[in-house]
């Protein structure tokens, strides 16, 4: 051969060579095995290379399948003495696609929560068997030439592989499931079950059936506690019959989702399938027939049977949204007994049955996970964990809901902001004293994690995080996964906060009276002063000596003009008193019992009575609001019955005093069966009325089965209708909100003559009918259920539109305009804050009851300034597409009018003093309960008196940081630019100078003459708030204050009003004034003064304001002229 033929020849097969190399990549995946231990399928190792059958399995016993004459999934083996087991797969085990579902049984809080699932399949590499995920995130439609070149770069994922340890009897290879589900248990669950002993782990359970296979292993948790890990094999084909169906964003189902890169011109790869069940009638030519197969709950039997009808009516509501679509019994539920044995060999964590399960790990939560086909969206199984702390429990709501609430719309620009502003930040702020430091640290170690990429980023699941996990991340279950799931719900922690509220006096809020109307032609307005009156006494006198005492009054105008009624103040007792009303100056003279003195003058403004007087060095304080009202006799006397004889009428009142004491035994006559109780005609149940907690179980549930239907959050469903609306008395019975999606809050309607409604969503809303009827209606209608996307009852946003401007789009709001519930709450927590001593702590029970529900309120209370300040600078988002009937613009403003009245809630709810409605007598009795144990750890590091400039600036802390904070501001400078000057707005000048002017009202104000050390000019909850100000002021002022793009302007107006304050205080110094007040202004000027300066001699990029708390390095303390 010529040396040119031989080089021909040798070109030639190199040719072929690399031709035949990429022949194989195309064919099959790149292994992420090492390459030496790469062989083909089935292939490499005989038989003879294992040991025999016989002697691997000879201490083991052979699991029996449980189907009579069917082979199991998986050959199972088990060997009683070391707890292990073994598996032995089928011949053709590649071929299977099998589901694995995992759950931790027990031993921790979220015992029984979907820990994970995933999709796999087996492959054999020589003496060892990797268990592989399909790419299903990305997939090709496309040509032979796109498919190719699929195939080179997306390839499957080893998930972890074991060794065969012999081959079986029938030819399948056999493998170590202990050492594949203990050993690598990390695999599946993650931290949770990281630092096992494994070495006692031992099978709890093993069960083989034709289509799947059960296991359960016990071993000692990190810590030693016992747990149970719980594995479901299932054999799942790729094609099952399922037709997909495509997402649409303008309603609200989890999705699949996955990549197609076979159209390279297609200008949105991603394809998207909502979640559904396989869903059909079992006769389509009718018009409602019933499903080929039902969709089937088993109620646990740890469920008790107090609350079982209402799981169970929870979950059948659904089935008026499917019988819409058709589908007659499209639910069924079944009810587990232990004491009748029905359905008692079922397993919650088997993935063939859907279960309700019930636990008291005292969290208060339930979620409603489902486990999903990667590849088209079929929801195979699913699951709800109710916790039985949503009925008892509540102090873990307080800790960890509020804060959240406080940052609702708060976007990622605020949050990069807070992480070098601790000192602004509501979870460090809102925290108990003892712990601030603590969430200090803990988020300065999230945030250096976040910044090297190894948590995720805000609400975002980033590569390096563990999507598996259910439950330990607000937005769990919807990134990082191809299939979106129910990973976290908030709705049940909820309702555990209103819940504990009508724990503490089901009877007073359930019975209370209604303020009544100031209509012209009102009763009210003929007569505003005869009820009673609660209020306060504040005594001040030489020294600084002070003293505060409760204050009640019973008032009776007559037909005169004159007033009768008895007084009660504090431990001083009661007194008549007499006096007269001047309806023309709204004013109340009251006489003294001494005709030398002076009456005292009380003027009526806004429900209030207010007065005060002085003589000498003594002055005396008094306001009060009325609690009810008592019509006023008309005959201006109350003493003459006519006809009536002395006998008869003492004879009547023997007749009213039996019945009273009947009454009163009857009420105190309670009827017990386990924890429900009878008390006269209420039902109760765990101390509450059936009739309250028995429906918000149910709206739980209900919410709970939507997710488990596919069905995502939908925090619009609060708004279609007002509160008139929502608890007139044809609305009985029917959705008081667009959808059980939402997460409603109980409704207590409170205000002027008010109605009470239902307390809670008692059937499903008008959208829950439409979405449903978008994901299971046939084939050829679905598309046109889209057609009424513009009708207001159908307006829907979710989890990632919550910290977006629409202030509409919010969790644990209420009503078409929630500002209104807003007034309505925060007048319900005025009402009750004054009940507290008498009415919220029985006799025999410990003061800390006083604490606990001065907690609860001013929980509520922050709640409210939450809904309030989300709507200042915010946006209407509307998810229309152009050409949908009616469509709107998909941005529209809010009136200014509307964002003023927020702005003014805000501050008129949290500046003032006396929005936090504390009094001697209640601070004096705000203590805890201190038990050396684990009971007890809550509270043992808490001062027994009250923390009470540390909650109170913690409070005004989050409000100012909810109004001056980057997302707020930026929003209100581009609302500003948007308008184009053509609609009144609200601007960052008006915004800013309503804080200061609040915040600094005292310097408008002339101190009054008495001040004192005790009664200062400037109470510490001021003085501590406009600190606080001054230091926002300053950070704000700087070049880099983290505004974004309102930074300028910001920056601008912050060094205005630095000087705006700096001159007020300049003109109130020589007042006369305690000495509290008197070196707060001189340090507060002095502050600014070195801030100014600062500024000017290092006006450059790099100035910050740091976490407020910090300061400057170059602002050092210098001796200046006070």
């Amino acid at each position: 051969m010529s040396k040119r033929h031989y080089l021909l020849a040798a070109g030639c097969l190199a040719a072929l060579g690399v031709i035949g190399t990429e022949a194989a990549a195309l064919q099959e995946p790149t292994s992420a095995m090492p390459a030496e231990t790469v062989m083909a399928p089935g292939s490499g190792s005989s038989k003879s290379d294992f040991p025999s059958f016989d002697s691997v399995t000879k201490e083991y016993s052979k699991v029996t399948p449980t189907a009579d004459g069917q082979a199991g999934m998986y050959t199972l083996f088990v060997n009683d003495k070391t707890g292990k087991v073994l598996a032995e797969l089928p011949r053709n085990f590649e071929r299977q696609k099998v589901f694995i579902a995992f759950t931790i049984k027990g031993g921790i809080s979220e015992a029984g929560v979907q820990a994970g699932d995933m999709y796999a399949y087996w492959k054999r590499f020589g003496k060892r068997l990797a268990l592989i995920q399909p790419n299903y995130e990305v997939r090709t439609t496309g040509d032979k030439q796109s498919k190719a070149g699929y195939r080179r770069v997306h390839t499957d994922r080893v998930i972890l592989d074991v060794p065969i340890v012999t081959m079986g009897s029938k030819g399948g290879p056999v493998i170590d499931l202990t050492n594949l589900l203990v050993n690598q248990s990390t695999k599946f669950f993650g931290g949770r079950t990281a630092g096992a002993n494994t070495r006692l782990a031992k099978i709890a359970k093993a069960k083989a059936f034709p289509k799947n296979v059960e296991l359960a292993f016990e071993m000692p948790l990190r810590g030693g506690k016992f747990g149970t890990i719980y594995y479901s094999f299932a054999e799942i084909p790729e094609n099952t019959g399922y037709k997909p169906r495509e997402a649409d964003e303008r309603l609200g189902y989890f999705v699949t989702s996955h990549r197609d890169i076979g159209d390279a011109s297609d200008e949105s790869p991603w394809k998207r399938y909502i979640n559904r069940w396989h869903l059909e009638k079992a006769d389509p030519s009718l018009q409602l027939s019933p499903p080929k197969k039902p969709i089937e709950f088993y109620i646990e039997h740890t469920t008790p049977v107090r609350y079982r009808r209402w799981v169970r009516d929870g979950v059948l509501e659904w089935n008026k949204a499917f019988e819409k679509v058709g589908i007659d019994g499209a639910i069924v539920v079944y009810q587990q007994d232990e004491a009748t044995g029905a359905h008692m060999e079922k397993d919650p964590e088997d993935a063939r049955y859907n279960f309700i399960l019930w636990t008291n790990s005292d969290m208060g939560f339930a979620i409603g996970p489902s486990r999903v086909h990667p590849r088209t969206g079929q929801i195979l199984d699913a699951d709800i964990v109710m916790d039985e702390g949503f009925i008892t429990g509540w102090s873990k709501t307080w800790e960890s809901l509020i804060p959240q609430m406080a940052m609702e719309n708060f976007g990622p620009e605020t949050y990069t902001w807070l992480e070098s502003r601790p000192g602004a930040d509501p979870r460090v702020t809102l925290a108990p004293p003892s712990q601030q430091e603590a969430v200090r640290q803990t988020l300065a170690r999230e945030a250096v994690m976040r910044a090297n990429g190894q948590l995720p980023g805000h609400h975002e699941r980033m590569s390096s995080s563990d999507p598996t996990l259910m439950g330990d991340d607000l937005y769990d279950g919807l990134t990082g996964r191809i299939s979106q799931v129910n990973g976290a719900c908030q709705h049940a922690c909820c309702k555990a906060f209103d819940v504990a509220l009508f724990r503490l006096n089901y009877d007073l809020i359930m019975n209370m009276e209604q303020p009544t109307s100031m209509d012209d032609d009102s009763d009210s307005k003929k007569d505003p002063i005869s009820g009673k009156w609660n209020g306060m006494v504040s005594f001040s006198g030489p020294e600084g000596m002070s003293q505060e005492m409760s204050f009640s009054m019973d008032l009776q105008l007559q037909s005169d003009g004159s007033v009768t009624g008895e007084a009660e103040i504090g431990p001083m007792g009661s007194m008549e008193i007499s006096g007269t009303w001047d309806s023309k100056t709204s004013t109340l003279t009251v006489q003294p019992v001494d005709a030398d003195e002076e009456p005292m003058v009380l003027k009526l403004e806004d429900g209030r009575l207010t007065g005060d007087m002085s003589e000498g060095q003594m002055s005396l304080t008094i306001w009060a609001e009325r609690e009810s009202f008592v019509e006023a006799d008309s005959s201006g006397s109350s003493s003459d019955d006519g006809d009536e004889t002395e006998e008869e009428t003492v004879e009547d009142m023997d007749e009213d005093t039996d019945a009273e004491e009947a009454t009163e035994e009857e009420e105190e006559t309670t009827v017990k069966t386990g924890k429900a109780s009878r008390k006269g005609d209420v039902q109760l149940i765990d101390g509450v009325p059936e009739s309250f907690i028995g429906p918000q179980l149910k709206d739980v549930i209900m919410h709970e089965v939507g997710h488990t239907l596919g069905l995502r959050h939908n925090f619009k469903g609060s708004r279609i209708y007002d509160l008139d609306e929502m608890n007139a008395e044809e609305m009985k019975g029917k959705a008081i909100g667009g959808s059980v999606m939402d997460y409603l809050p109980v409704n207590i309607n409170y205000g002027e003559d008010a109605n009470q409604g239902d307390y809670t969503m008692v059937t499903i809303g008008p959208y829950d009918y439409w979405v449903i009827e978008y994901g299971y209606a046939n084939d050829r209608n679905y598309k046109k259920v889209l057609e009424r996307v513009a009708e207001p009852q159908l307006a829907y946003a979710t989890d990632e539109d919550t910290w977006g401007p629409d202030p509409t789009a919010r969790r644990f709001d209420n009503a078409k305009n929630p500002l209104d519930y807003a007034d309505s709450q925060i007048a319900l927590i005025k009402d009750l804050r004054v009940k507290i001593i008498e009415d919220m702590v029985e006799d025999g029970e410990s003061w800390s009851e006083a604490r606990k529900a001065y907690e609860l309120l001013l929980g509520k209370h922050s709640s409210a300034v939450g809904i309030a300040a989300n709507w200042i600078g915010g946006s209407y988002l509307n998810r229309h597409k152009k050409g949908d009937p009616d469509a709107v613009r998909p941005i529209e403003n809010i009136p200014a009018e509307q964002q003023r009245r927020a702005l003014a809630f805000v501050l008129e709810n949290t500046m003032k003093d006396e929005c936090y409605g504390l009094n001697s007598e209640l601070l004096h009795r705000m203590t805890v309960d201190k038990w050396y144990d684990q009971g007890g750890m809550r509270f043992l590091y808490q001062d027994e008196t009250y923390p009470v400039h540390s909650r109170i600036s913690g409070i005004q802390s989050m409000a100012l940081t909810q109004v001056l904070n980057p997302t707020t501001l930026q929003r209100i400078y581009d609302n500003e630019f948007r308008a184009m000057g053509e609609e009144d707005v609200l601007t960052l000048p008006e915004t800013m100078d309503e804080v200061k002017v609040i915040v600094w009202s005292e310097l408008d104000e002339q101190p009054d003459s008495n001040v004192s050390n005790q009664s200062p000019y400037i109470s510490s909850l001021r003085r501590n708030l406009q600190r606080t100000h001054i230091d926002r002021l300053i950070d704000m002022s700087m070049p880099s204050n983290g505004m974004g793009s309102a930074a300028a302007p910001v920056s601008n107006l912050s060094r205005m009003q630095l000087r705006e304050i700096l001159d007020d205080i300049e003109e109130v110094k020589t007042r006369k004034m305690d000495a509290y007040s008197k070196a707060h202004l001189a340090e507060a000027r002095s502050k600014i003064e070195r801030a100014l300066d600062a500024q000017y001699l290092y006006n450059v990029d790099d100035i910050s304001g740091g976490g407020f708390d910090m300061g400057f390095m170059f602002m050092q303390e210098q001796k200046t002229d006070e």
